[in-house]
């Protein structure tokens, strides 16, 4: 998205994170301004795992005669009804097929008018490689696959709550995360390298997250679940995380 305006020579106007009150206040200042109105989005937001309010979006796309464009990316496959994602209120959808759809590439569902202009005007497009036959063939079959899987989604969700419930017993900042994408918050980038080196030597890989890519302050672990991991495997990882349990065995040791 932010490529895509940079490349259109086009500023941004941006409004506080989720607050679609404030979109409103924004879009209703240049309500004499009869140039095309945009809003962008995330329907899961990457570094946070919360949700954009796309319900209260689309009301405010429609009353200022805008154009919304959802990115869906973390959505499909794992959340909406039949896995089809969030963006029920979007008028163009774009996302990948590198996350739960297992393969790689990237998608704009749109009109038909919108599909021709972006095939003869998207340098983008034009100029990168077809995919391989073999992987929109993959995709084609996970796109017959995803409706079905009810139980998987419902497992993943309950693997998220349970991390997240234990996370937080634990003292753990996890943030506005209500999706699969639960974010650790520690604050500095010190504590998220120190954080995601334990959990390597135990067999966990987190990437510690840190500034630009997050505000200063905010560095973190940010992990996904998927339909591969079991209840074991996220009660394992609250051990390793328990700072408390090192501290009981390190006593143990000390008086052993």
């Amino acid at each position: 998205m932010h490529f895509g305006c940079a490349a259109a020579g086009v500023r941004q106007i941006r409004y506080r994170h989720g607050d679609a009150g404030h979109l409103a206040l924004l879009l209703s200042q240049y309500q004499g301004d009869n140039r095309p109105k945009f809003i962008l989005t995330e329907s899961v937001f990457s570094m946070d795992g919360d949700r954009a309010p796309l319900g209260e979006i689309g009301d405010i796309a429609r009353a200022h005669e805008a154009l919304l464009v959802v990115d869906d990316a973390h959505a499909t496959g794992i959340l909406g009804q039949g896995g089809r994602g969030l963006s029920d209120e979007a008028d163009v959808v774009i996302g990948t097929f590198s996350k739960a759809l297992g393969g790689f590439g990237a998608y704009v569902a749109c009109s038909e008018g919108l599909r021709d202009y972006l095939i003869n005007r998207c340098a983008g497009l034009i100029y990168s490689t077809a995919l391989p036959p073999p992987v929109l063939g993959a995709m084609d079959a996970a796109l017959d696959l995803v409706p079905g899987m009810e139980a998987e989604r419902a497992h993943v969700a309950g693997l998220a709550t349970r991390f997240r419930d234990g996370a937080r017993s634990l003292g753990y900042d996890t943030g506005a995360s209500i999706t699969q994408i639960v974010p650790v918050i520690l604050g500095s980038a010190e504590a998220a390298l120190a954080a995601s080196e334990r959990l390597r030597q135990a067999g966990y890989w987190a990437t510690a997250i840190r500034p630009p890519t997050v505000p200063t302050g905010t560095a973190r672990l940010r992990l996904a679940f998927n339909a591969s991991h079991a209840t074991p495997d996220v009660d394992r990882l609250l051990e390793v995380l328990d700072t408390r349990s090192g501290a009981r065995a390190a006593r143990a040791h000390a008086l052993g």
